[in-house]
């Protein structure tokens, strides 16, 4: 995504945001701040969605074979992973960290509370994947935009709405014509 319609686009959430900021009634505060965020969302997608131009490496199948591998390795040792979609120059990803604490491993080598805090867990995908995409695609230097956009799902409904969500969007990109014809998409059904 060219970095300018990106700052375009911060700059409007930093406004949007501050608005609200003067809104007194903290539940009226708290849907407005979600609708905004949620609005940031699409308009973000949109954006990948319509990007003609720019690194379409994902859409060689050796570097997307990669992207999808790594993330199942992590699946169960880091987090649950419970959805993704891998799309030409953008991935979708829905997972629960499994947060690791000395209580909970009692019976288990300590490690520190936020070792498997989300930051970390996406770091750590990113930096592998981008690594090994770089030594097939026989290039250096970055591979994934600095930025992403992490969202909190807060409830069962939020999980199920992220997770179809991720399935369609090859459909609305005009890849397939439904999700399940996506080869590049996973889901576990357990937590839907």
């Amino acid at each position: 995504m060219p970095l300018e319609k990106l700052k375009i686009l911060h700059k409007e959430l930093e406004q949007e945001l501050s608005v609200i900021q003067a809104v007194k009634n903290s539940k009226k505060k708290i849907r407005l701040r979600k609708e905004i965020n949620r609005s940031f969302f699409i308009n973000y997608d949109r954006l990948l969605h319509d990007q003609l131009t720019g690194p379409d490496w994902l859409d060689d199948e050796r570097v997307a074979k990669i992207v999808r591998d790594s993330l199942h390795w992590g699946d169960g040792k880091r987090y649950h992973l419970i959805a993704f979609t891998i799309m030409p120059n953008h991935i979708h990803v829905v997972l629960l960290p499994i947060w690791v604490n000395k209580q909970e491993r009692e019976d288990q080598e300590p490690v520190d509370e936020d070792a498997y805090f989300l930051a970390r867990i996406l770091e750590s995908i990113k930096k592998y994947t981008a690594r090994e995409a770089n030594k097939i695609l026989g290039r250096k230097g970055q591979f994934w935009q600095h930025e992403s956009y992490d969202h909190l799902l807060r409830n069962q409904k939020e999980l199920e709405r992220a997770v179809h969500y991720t399935l369609k969007n090859p459909v609305k990109a005009g890849l397939v014509k439904k999700p399940k014809y996506y080869r590049w998409s996973y889901v576990n059904w357990e937590y839907v």
